[in-house]
């Protein structure tokens, strides 16, 4: 029995719309529906039905809703509290929207489903043998952190905080937690979330929670080795990850302050001072490295990880260069190969000769898998097009194309089966006489079963017809949000230079650690 039914709200500003919802709806959720709608705060909402206030917990149908009934929204808050509340609400929406997000990156599978879209290597590069689990659980870690990470640079260091700790959920539930031992990220959470506890002033919780500073510290032996030893084999010498030990001694010393241990304080406070000392950069070095013809951002990188020498960080930003188009490079062949497939030869496919083929009209995802059979040899991919194009039933191929079910049947009344003919309307794109032409030249010997895939097309194209218009608005509505918010975080991920992390100008640091040194003078 379908239960939808459709609600007339009269809102605040005397305006009529309606809701479509279903009569075992929450109470809440009803609230929180029209809220959305009205475009306020839930707790600024009032909802009143056949004279009674809406409640929560409730179903609807127990309080007496019905198709067409109608009900009259009410404000309950002066402007400012609504302003605040609302402000707050789209906080909390935007975090679940990216959350959710994160989720389904985290799951998302390579365009041709031969593996996972993201995967996780060590600093070296190479790749970590790893359940799938654990795989989901550390990129939503490692996703969501760096979304906290991009809220920290707007200073918006509560929304930070929030993504952090979601992200620190995610590194938690990892099975394997010896993975974390090869990889830095958590120890790196870990100090990025007490950095945001003391940037909102939560003295008392980064106190509570100094274990995090321990668990930091601990992470970066694991991984880089008691003396730095395989992080310094690993960068060529060099080590930019060395400046997160400023800020890791400076809140330990300042937590050991705090919970009144002074001689542990003074101890981390003087570690602070030597790292400061250690990155401190002089302009005239930063000016040399530049004629070279480098960024500012690079050289005070470069000379940070290289102990100020000239030489040393001039080599280093050269190989930096090379071994990042090396990745580049690699990167995407790897991600031609995810997303089109490898040719015959173990190959990605040729971009240059995917756009040519493209230029020359043929539809893309023939000319994909023409190039593949020919192993990218131009000659042969073009003959394959245009001469045999019954190369091209290959049973791993989709297409967008829905046969027309009349059409299908006529052709199957000429005696073929079903899945060669709708293999063979998708590659004409549902012209029949070029599908008879197929279809004799002998492409139904390699049928693929792929008539449930077009069963469900049909079935979903089905389904959405018998929407209302404004079911069919709300799923577009929802499509679009969570395709904004994948976007959003992927441009968070994707965007970023990989110096940004180790490119801090140290001025607030040197600031707190002679406030706090003052504070031990007078002890």
């Amino acid at each position: 029995m379908d239960n939808t039914i459709t609600i007339k709200i009269k809102k605040p500003t005397g305006e009529w719309s309606q809701l479509v919802t279903t009569l075992d709806t929450d109470g809440s959720k009803f609230r929180v529906a029209v809220a959305e709608l009205c475009q306020l705060p839930t707790q600024a909402v009032k909802v009143i039905c056949r004279g009674k206030n809406l409640k929560d917990g409730i179903p609807l149908v127990e309080q007496r809703y019905r198709d067409n009934s109608r009900a009259i929204v009410m404000e309950t808050l002066s402007e400012e509290e609504k302003l605040f509340l609302l402000q707050q609400e789209q906080e909390r929406k935007h975090i679940e929207n990216q959350f959710s997000a994160a989720q389904k990156l985290a799951l998302k599978k390579s365009s041709d489903g031969s593996g996972p879209y993201f995967e996780i290597e060590t600093h070296a590069g190479g790749g970590i043998d790893l359940a799938e689990e654990d795989r989901q659980n550390l990129v939503l870690g490692m996703t969501l952190h760096e979304k906290g990470l991009t809220a920290a640079d707007k200073e918006e260091y509560s929304t930070a905080l929030k993504f952090m700790e979601e992200a620190e959920a995610g590194f938690l539930a990892v099975k394997d937690q010896e993975l974390l031992k090869k990889i830095d990220n958590y120890g790196h959470l870990c100090l990025d979330i007490a950095w945001m506890q003391f940037k909102l002033n939560d003295i008392e919780n980064l106190s509570e929670t100094s274990w995090r500073l321990n668990t930091a510290e601990q992470s970066f032996i694991d991984s880089y080795g008691p003396n730095n030893e395989r992080l310094i084999e690993i960068k060529g010498g060099a080590c930019p990850e060395m400046i997160v030990y400023v800020r890791l001694y400076l809140l330990q010393g300042i937590t050991s302050y705090h919970s009144g241990n002074v001689p542990q304080a003074r101890k981390f406070f003087r570690l602070a001072s030597e790292k400061l000392n250690d990155m401190a950069i002089e302009p005239e070095l930063i000016s040399l490295l530049m004629e070279m013809g480098f960024e500012e951002k690079e050289c005070r990188v470069s000379l940070r990880a290289c102990n100020k020498n000239i030489e040393d960080s001039a080599q280093w930003l050269f190989r930096r260069k090379e071994n990042n188009s090396i990745k580049f490079n690699r990167a995407q062949e790897k991600r031609l190969k995810k997303k089109y497939g490898a040719t015959v030869g173990g190959n990605a496919i040729n971009k240059s000769l995917l756009k040519s083929f493209l230029d020359m009209g043929f539809e893309s995802k023939l000319v994909v898998e023409a190039l593949k059979q020919a192993n990218n040899d131009e000659v042969t991919t073009l003959q394959i097009l245009t001469d045999n194009p019954g190369m091209l039933m290959n049973k791993n191929m989709e297409y967008n194309f829905v046969p027309d079910r009349d059409t299908l049947e006529i052709l199957m009344l000429m005696g073929f089966e079903e899945e060669a003919c709708i293999r063979a309307l998708q590659i004409s794109y549902g012209d029949p006489n070029a599908a008879v032409d197929l279809l004799m030249s002998g492409c139904h010997e390699e049928p693929e079963n792929i008539s449930g895939v077009i069963d469900e097309e049909i079935a979903e194209e089905t389904s959405e017809s018998q929407m209302t218009p404004e079911q069919l608005e709300e799923l577009e509505r929802q499509e679009q949000l969570e395709k904004e918010a994948e976007n959003e975080l992927l441009e968070d991920i994707l965007v970023k230079d990989d110096l940004d992390r180790f490119d801090i100008d140290l001025s607030e640091e040197t600031q707190l650690l002679a406030t706090y040194l003052n504070l031990l003078e007078t002890q």
